[in-house]
């Protein structure tokens, strides 16, 4: 058996700035047996070079190196392998991680016998440069994810977008599968979980938060985050969700079709969505109307926009991270 248990991947592109926090929350894990492989994607800016200091004085630490920016897809893969644990999780650069998150995770995923297994959230607003809420209840019981379930609730309409999770995923369940994450820049999490599902993989989520999650856009004043290199693409999300139809149809039931059918529903109406704020920006208020007529849910969004950056002005002080 391996001795390492868990092996956290890190794509990182012109992190220097943040990617030591990151880091640092995995330093500060109760659960020493871990390795990090950070996968610089051609950064520009000296992520590389830190990334190899770090790596000098931490063995735990390893580093690969893309000769050509390739994305985060490229970048997890080229991560998944050379991984040695018996789990694989997953950090982004610009987040961090709760020191007890990969112990009190793996303990839940063998007692669940899950394969894999997503924590709740922290939400990090890059404006405030806080935490503004928990992305679901932190109250309850640990719930099955189903296939329907989880392309119903990777929605923004649903309130917390469930492609935004986390999980840790047994290692075996990954190589036996054959699943890698799919070529696309816009989406590719969302994915690479849902083959996985598709294919039967049991999947658990706990109400715990361990995992911190910088907010892409600010709900606060809607600027993006200075640390997010991730760019709203919906034509690739449209086409990241529907591939689950295409290769596994014969697998799928008529509800797990249904909520396919859906979600490609709403990620129309959100690129119609766009259009309207184009239309606002340029004081086209006769358009405006005209495609808040043929898509109502735009209203809804607007809605529940103003919500959030309300909620957002109001800080969770449950937890202060330090």
């Amino acid at each position: 058996m391996s001795s390492v248990v868990v092996s956290v991947i890190i794509p990182a592109y012109n992190a220097a700035a943040f990617l030591g926090a990151a880091i640092a929350s995995l330093q500060a894990q109760t659960l020493s047996q871990w390795e990090a492989i950070i996968v610089d994607d051609a950064s520009t800016d000296g992520t590389l070079e830190l990334a190899r200091r770090i790596a000098a004085s931490d063995f735990r630490v390893r580093v690969l190196a893309l000769d050509v920016n390739s994305g985060p897809s490229a970048a997890r893969n080229a991560g998944f392998a050379v991984a040695t644990g018996e789990w694989i999780a997953l950090l982004d650069a610009d987040d961090v991680y709760l020191p007890a998150r990969l112990s009190e995770m793996i303990a839940a995923a063998e007692r669940l016998e899950a394969d894999i297994l997503a924590d709740n959230q922290w939400l990090r607003d890059p404006s405030l440069g806080a935490i503004v809420r928990s992305g679901l209840p932190r109250s309850g019981r640990a719930k099955r994810i189903s296939l329907t379930e989880f392309y119903l609730k990777s929605l923004s309409a649903s309130g917390f977008d469930l492609g935004t999770l986390k999980p840790i995923f047994r290692a075996s369940l990954v190589a036996q599968s054959g699943v890698q994450y799919r070529p696309l820049r816009y989406g590719e999490d969302f994915v690479f979980f849902a083959e996985l599902l598709a294919l039967g993989a049991r999947a658990w989520r706990i109400p715990q938060p361990y995992y911190v999650y910088t907010l892409t856009t600010s709900e606060v004043d809607g600027n993006r985050s200075e640390s997010s290199r991730t760019l709203t693409n919906y034509d690739l999300l449209l086409i990241g969700s529907n591939s689950i139809m295409d290769r596994y149809a014969a697998r799928l039931s008529t509800t797990e079709k249904v909520a396919i059918r859906i979600r490609a529903y709403f990620i129309e109406e959100y690129k119609s969505a766009v259009i309207f704020k184009d239309q606002r920006r340029n004081k086209q208020y006769r358009s405006m109307l005209a495609t808040l007529l043929r898509h109502p849910l735009i209203f809804i969004m607007i809605l529940r926009g103003i919500r959030w950056r309300l909620r957002a002005m109001l800080p969770d002080q449950r937890y202060v991270p330090t």
